[in-house]
């Protein structure tokens, strides 16, 4: 097979798996859970510190679990709410 045809067999399993359902999502890195919530690097890490939110390392990344992302974004006060 020469690197042409390897290279359009890549390209069409790309195009193929890329409309394919996923499972649910388990973790999301630190940049991705900024993303999807709006919530700073440095207020997810102080609320780490303090216990509010439960980071996990692989290697030097960080992690945060669906759940435990989930848990925290639910215990933040209502808007309006006095603290």
């Amino acid at each position: 097979m020469t690197d042409d045809h390897y290279n359009h067999l890549r390209e069409l399993l790309e195009w193929v798996l890329r409309d394919l359902p996923r499972g649910p999502k388990l973790a999301y890195t630190l940049k991705e859970a900024i993303a999807a919530t709006g919530i700073g690097k440095t207020s997810l890490y102080d609320d780490q510190a303090a216990g509010r939110l439960e980071m996990r390392k692989r290697g030097s990344s960080t992690i945060i679990l669906t759940e435990e992302l989930q848990r925290y974004l639910a215990a933040l006060p209502a808007f309006g709410a006095l603290p």
